[in-house]
């Protein structure tokens, strides 16, 4: 989700539903306002702006670390 904690600006957020809320990326030293967040085939797209060329098309996918039991 988008938000505004006061550091960052509007940046992409993350939110398990059990863990505080954590940066997901910073996209922009001012406000990349991510907009119109989609999913498709587990990644998220949304257009946002990188404070040089306006709004484009951003592709984000959860990182997760596997283990060998």
């Amino acid at each position: 989700y988008a938000r505004d904690q006061g550091t960052y600006g509007y940046e992409l957020w993350s939110y398990d539903g059990i863990n505080p809320p954590s940066l997901a990326v910073d996209i922009s030293a001012g406000n990349s306002y991510p907009r119109y967040l989609t999913v498709f085939n587990n990644e998220l797209y949304f257009s946002a702006k990188d404070g040089i060329n306006g709004y484009e098309l951003w592709k984000y996918t959860q990182q997760t670390n596997i283990t060998y039991a």
